[in-house]
């Protein structure tokens, strides 16, 4: 399903903003965690598993017990094996490569930053399955 949005036109001044100041292209910065609370007494804010994105989060770990960043790899999820699947068929056998190779099509590993344990998987459709023994 394809879902259309209407967008407001832009006013001129709304236009000009936009040119000086431009949206950030780049992910989140990564914070690093340290076992001390910063000054303020604001601890970092931590992610539980369910909510983890296509982005490194700062979570608690359920196998060492430890705050940390997560690290994320990108892996070929069963979406892509099926989509390259269609296009061997339907284009040919190195079409078939390109769900492989294409980071828009492959799922999102979560690694723990301390045990290395893996804990949780990002599919593209958004759904996110815990992977925690």
């Amino acid at each position: 399903m394809f879902y259309t949005t209407r967008l407001n036109p832009l006013t001129c001044s709304q236009y000009i903003s936009m040119k000086e100041n431009p949206a950030p292209t780049s992910p989140p910065p990564i914070q690093s965690v340290s076992s001390q609370t910063p000054s303020t007494g604001v601890s970092p804010q931590v992610i539980p598993l369910i909510a983890l994105s296509t982005y490194p989060a700062i979570i608690d770990c359920p196998n060492c017990h430890a705050r940390t960043t997560t690290r994320v790899n990108l892996t070929t999820g069963a979406r892509a094996t099926c989509w390259s699947c269609l296009c061997c068929l339907c284009l040919g056998p190195c079409a078939a490569l390109l769900p492989c190779i294409l980071p828009n099509c492959k799922d999102y590993e979560h690694y723990c930053g301390n045990c290395n344990r893996l804990l949780a998987v990002v599919e593209r459709s958004g759904a996110t399955r815990i992977i925690v023994y």
